[in-house]
C-alpha cells in the first residue's frame, strides 16, 4: 500500500460495514468532514476524509443506507483509519478483507483510531497484543481473548500508534471526542475554528500509555495528557456486540 497523494494530504478513512453503529461512525464522520473542509481553505496539512468498505452501499445498525466512497482495495495507503464498533463487528471479525486492510494500513505506518467495540477489529487483525485499548465495559473479556496481553482501558487512550475510546460514561460522545483528538493530532491549525463552528468541547482528555509501561503502572503516576481543548486553548465479539 504505497502513498501516492499530493504532499501535505492526510488521507483519513473511516471503516464502514453492515451493522456499524450509527453514532460511532457518523459522529466521527461529521467532525472530520467539517475539519477537512476547513483545511482546504489554508495551507497543508489537508484532510481527505472518506468511508471505506467492501461494498458500494451498506446499512447501518440503525437502518440508515450509506453510499461508500472508497473500496478496501484502494491502491494508496491511508494515513489514518478510524474503526467504529456496532453489532456488525461480529461478522467483520470473520471477514479477511477488513482485517487485511487494517494490517496493511498498520504496516505502512497508518495511525489507528478505534471507537468502543471497534477495538475488537484491531485485536482480531493482530495489532493489539500487549497494548492498552479502551473498549466498552461489556467487551473487555472478548478483547483479551482476541489479543494476548492486551489490556482493556477506559476513556480516551493512546498506546503507540493506537488511539481508542470507550469503557466510561461521559456527557460527551465517544466518536466525537476521538475525532476531535484526530484533528488535534493531524490538523491542529483548524481545531479552534472547528470547535467554534460546531460549538463543541472535548469531553475526554487523552491519556498516553508510556512506552513499555502497563496501564496499572500509568495509574500510579500523573498521566501525560493532551487534547483538543488544550490545543484550542493555545490558539468488544459475542452476544451484545451491538453496543457501541
Amino acid at each position: 500500500m504505497p502513498r501516492d497523494r499530493a504532499p501535505g494530504t492526510v488521507a483519513v478513512r473511516l471503516l464502514a460495514f453492515p451493522g456499524v453503529d450509527d453514532l460511532d461512525l457518523l459522529g466521527a464522520y461529521g467532525v472530520l468532514s467539517k475539519a477537512a473542509e476547513l483545511t482546504r481553505a489554508g495551507p497543508p496539512p489537508w484532510l481527505e476524509v472518506a468511508l471505506v468498505a467492501d461494498r458500494a452501499q451498506l446499512e447501518t445498525a440503525g437502518g440508515l443506507r450509506l453510499s461508500v466512497q472508497t473500496g478496501l482495495d484502494e491502491v494508496s495507503s491511508p494515513d489514518v483509519v478510524v474503526v467504529p464498533g456496532g453489532r456488525g463487528v461480529r461478522q467483520v471479525l470473520e471477514a479477511p478483507a477488513y482485517l487485511d486492510y487494517l494490517r496493511a494500513a498498520h504496516r505502512s505506518g497508518a495511525a489507528l483510531y478505534s471507537v468502543c467495540s471497534g477495538a475488537l477489529l484491531v485485536a482480531a487483525a493482530g495489532l493489539a497484543a500487549g497494548a492498552t485499548l479502551a473498549i466498552h465495559a461489556a467487551k473487555r473479556d472478548a478483547l483479551t481473548e482476541l489479543a494476548a496481553g492486551c489490556r482493556p482501558g477506559t476513556g480516551l487512550v493512546r498506546d503507540g500508534s493506537l488511539t481508542s475510546v470507550g469503557g466510561d460514561r461521559s456527557g460527551s460522545v465517544k466518536s466525537v471526542d476521538l475525532a476531535l483528538q484526530l484533528v488535534a493530532d493531524h490538523a491542529p491549525r483548524v481545531l479552534p475554528e472547528l470547535l467554534d463552528r460546531m460549538e463543541l468541547r472535548q469531553g475526554r482528555t487523552l491519556v498516553t500509555v508510556p512506552a513499555g509501561r502497563s496501564e496499572g503502572d500509568r495509574a500510579a503516576e500523573a498521566p501525560r495528557t493532551t487534547g483538543p481543548d488544550r490545543a484550542a486553548g493555545a490558539s468488544r465479539a459475542t452476544a451484545g456486540a451491538d453496543r457501541p
